[in-house]
C-alpha cells in the first residue's frame, strides 16, 4: 500500500511540474513589448570603416618573427542603405544593399625565415570594390518591456559581386592578378538598437554567421586565366565587421 501510495505522489508532482512548465510563458507576446508595431515602415543606412598606417611613425606596429621592417597603409569602407517593413508587431522583411571599398599598400617587408634564407618585398598593392544586396527579416526584442531600448536579429539571403586586384609596381607599370567573385550566402547579424525620439532609431550590428558558396575567376595581365569555387562558412561575432546605422520610421 505505502509504495502505491508514492508511485501517486510521484505521479502527481510529476503532473504539476510538467504543468507549470507548459504554462511558463516569457512575455514575449504581451502588448507592453510591443517594440516597432505591425505597419511600420523603416529607412535606414549604415556604415563601417576604418584606415590606418603600418609600421610607420604613429601607426599600427606588426613585427611577428618572421616579417621585418613592415610598413605600408590600409583603409575599409562600406554604405548600405535598407528599407523594411513590419508584417507583425516586431517582425519585419526588407531589402538592403551594399557598397564597400578596401585598400591595401605594402611599401616594404621583410621575410627572415634564418640567416641563410630572406627576401624582399615593396610596392605591393591591393584593391577591390564590391556591390551587394540582400533580402532580409529582422525580428525586435525589446529590453525588459522598454520602448527606447533593444536587440533584434537579422537573417537573409544576400548576392555579392566583387572585383579585386593583387598587383605590383614595377617601373612605373601595374602587374598583377585580376579577380573577380561572385558569392551567395545565407546570413545572421545581431545588433543592438535605442530610439532617440520617436521616429528616429541608432543601431549597431556586427556580423555573426554566413554559409554560401563562392566563385572566383582570375586573370593574371590579362593574359592567363583560371577559375575556382568553393562552399564557406564562418561563424562567430567578426569584431572587424561592426557597422553603426540610423533609421527612420513611419
Amino acid at each position: 500500500m505505502k509504495k502505491i501510495l508514492t508511485l501517486l505522489v510521484a505521479i502527481m508532482a510529476a503532473s504539476s511540474w510538467a504543468g507549470a512548465q507548459s504554462n511558463f510563458d516569457r512575455g514575449f507576446d504581451e502588448e507592453k513589448n510591443v517594440f516597432i508595431p505591425k505597419g511600420t515602415v523603416g529607412f535606414g543606412v549604415s556604415f563601417s570603416g576604418s584606415s590606418g598606417e603600418i609600421g610607420k611613425e604613429g601607426g599600427f606596429t606588426l613585427m611577428p618573427s618572421l616579417v621585418t621592417g613592415l610598413e605600408g597603409s590600409y583603409s575599409n569602407v562600406g554604405i548600405a542603405p535598407s528599407v523594411e517593413y513590419f508584417i507583425k508587431d516586431n517582425l519585419s522583411v526588407g531589402l538592403k544593399i551594399k557598397y564597400g571599398s578596401t585598400k591595401l599598400n605594402v611599401d616594404n617587408a621583410g621575410i627572415s625565415i634564418d640567416d641563410d634564407i630572406s627576401f624582399g618585398i615593396e610596392d605591393k598593392g591591393y584593391r577591390r570594390q564590391s556591390y551587394a544586396a540582400a533580402l532580409v527579416t529582422r525580428f525586435y526584442v525589446p529590453f525588459m518591456g522598454s520602448k527606447i531600448f533593444g536587440w533584434f536579429v537579422e537573417g537573409g539571403f544576400r548576392y555579392r559581386y566583387a572585383q579585386g586586384i593583387n598587383y605590383t609596381m614595377e617601373e612605373g607599370l601595374k602587374h598583377g592578378v585580376y579577380n573577380d567573385t561572385n558569392n551567395f550566402a545565407l546570413i545572421i547579424n545581431p545588433g543592438v538598437c535605442f530610439f532617440v525620439a520617436n521616429q528616429v532609431c541608432f543601431e549597431a550590428q556586427v556580423g555573426l554567421a554566413e554559409l554560401g558558396m563562392t566563385s572566383i575567376k582570375q586573370s593574371e595581365n590579362q593574359v592567363k586565366t583560371s577559375e575556382a569555387s568553393r562552399f564557406n562558412f564562418s561563424g562567430g561575432i567578426d569584431l572587424l565587421d561592426i557597422r553603426l546605422g540610423a533609421r527612420f520610421y513611419f
